[in-house]
């Protein structure tokens, strides 16, 4: 073996042990636990119990039914919500695997960025959402699996690499309904890749999407049988687009405020320079591996502000939008290597420095927890409860997700 693709196996495996143990170690105990996760863990209870996707004896189609399938699987001796830490912890280690791997062989020039893009994953909002017993840290892992596949050989896909492509997407639907934008990512992104005349690759596309769909579109069938909805009767909202895209920016601009005060975000600093480095090495930049991990952000963001100005759920905010965190460090990732590989020395130094300043901003927001796991987990619930009761004890302040988090017991009835 040769000795960039041994250290790359290191390195790859030395992050899926980190990210285990990392989180495993935050939240040994259990994860943050709110009125949806009551949900989950009680739809879970009901498929042990051979009653299918039940809640309380009602059919259940509000959520999809990945997650709660997966806790399910706990076993005899585990409760759903005893199982979930040590599930999220093997999401987590895969997560950072899987970015490790985007991030392609080592080299002496990019040895650094190869490093540091999973760290800028395990001190993140994507750790924050992980922490709960939500299914957003799954459809997370779906999705980055989905872009090492897609990242692939640009030439050509290999018939095995298809089959693993169209799984982790036809997954994703399944475990967040948003997912559909993982089919029409995936989708797209193919027509780019594929090889052979237009209508063969037209063909092979649309047979692609077809396949992919049929998970969920069975799943909203069995919903319309049961009560006339696709995706669970949701009420109607009053939130406008234009307030439902300032929430956007506001949740995305909060990711970058060392400090949590409204105001100071290091975003003035890193979308200028992030632009200047595009600039200098736009002829050297992969641009069909930056392709579909931009066109996932944009479908994302709008697909989630037009549905979300549809339907009355919680507001956006950290929690809807951390899917598109992964997408935006590997984009990072690939600016700041090809930067380092063909970029100036003055062009190496700029994106040294902002890859540094990126991870002292994510250390200052998000590295608390492994020392302060108690209070971070508090914290996390006040911050992600609406009016959170007295006995909370917390700060003064707007609330942005969930209803307030009763236990796990009330809520499930076990």
């Amino acid at each position: 073996m040769k000795p960039a693709l041994f250290l790359t196996l290191i390195v790859n495996l030395a992050w899926l042990i980190l990210g285990i143990y990392w989180f495993y170690d935050v939240n040994a105990s259990e994860l943050a636990f709110t009125a949806d996760s009551g949900y989950y863990v009680t739809v879970a209870y009901g498929l042990k119990a051979h009653q299918g996707f039940t809640h309380h004896g009602d059919f259940w189609t509000v959520f999809p039914p990945l997650y709660s399938l997966l806790l399910s699987l706990s076993g005899s001796s585990l409760a759903p919500n005893q199982f979930a830490p040590l599930l999220h912890a093997a999401l987590f280690g895969i997560l950072l695997f899987a970015i490790s791997l985007q991030q392609g062989r080592m080299s002496k020039r990019t040895f650094l960025v190869n490093l540091c893009i999973p760290l800028l994953v395990l001190f993140s909002p994507v750790f924050e959402v992980s922490s709960f017993l939500w299914s957003e840290e799954l459809y997370i892992v779906l999705t980055t699996l989905m872009f090492v596949l897609l990242c692939g050989d640009q030439q050509s896909i290999s018939l095995p690499r298809l089959i693993a492509l169209g799984v982790v997407t036809g997954l994703a639907p399944i475990s967040r309904y948003i997912g559909v934008v993982n089919i029409v990512t995936a989708t797209v992104s193919l027509a780019f890749i594929l090889r052979g005349r237009w209508w063969s690759r037209i063909l092979t596309c649309a047979a692609f999407g077809f396949v992919t769909i049929i998970p969920v579109a069975v799943w909203c069938f069995r919903n319309y049988s049961i009560d006339g909805t696709l995706f669970g009767v949701r009420p109607p909202t009053n939130t406008s687009l234009a307030d439902n895209l300032y929430h956007s920016w506001v949740t995305f601009s909060g990711w970058f405020e060392p400090i949590d005060n409204g105001w100071i975000t290091i975003l003035w600093i890193v979308i200028p320079v992030v632009a200047y480095l595009m600039l200098r090495v736009r002829m050297s930049l992969p641009l069909q591996k930056c392709f579909h991990m931009a066109l996932f952000i944009g479908t994302y963001v709008a697909f989630l502000n037009v549905s979300v100005s549809k339907n009355l759920v919680d507001p956006i905010g950290t929690r809807f939008l951390s899917p598109v965190y992964v997408p935006l460090a590997l984009l990072l990732g690939l600016i700041f290597k090809t930067s380092l590989s063909h970029g100036s020395n003055v062009t190496r130094a700029i994106a040294i420095a902002t890859l540094i300043l990126l991870i002292g901003n994510n250390t200052l927001r998000f590295g608390r927890p492994h020392y302060d796991a108690p209070k971070y987990r508090h914290d996390l619930l006040c911050k992600h409860t609406y009016r959170p009761p007295p006995s909370m004890n917390c700060p003064p302040g707007p609330n942005e997700l969930t209803p307030w988090p009763q236990r796990a017991a009330p809520l499930t009835g076990q």
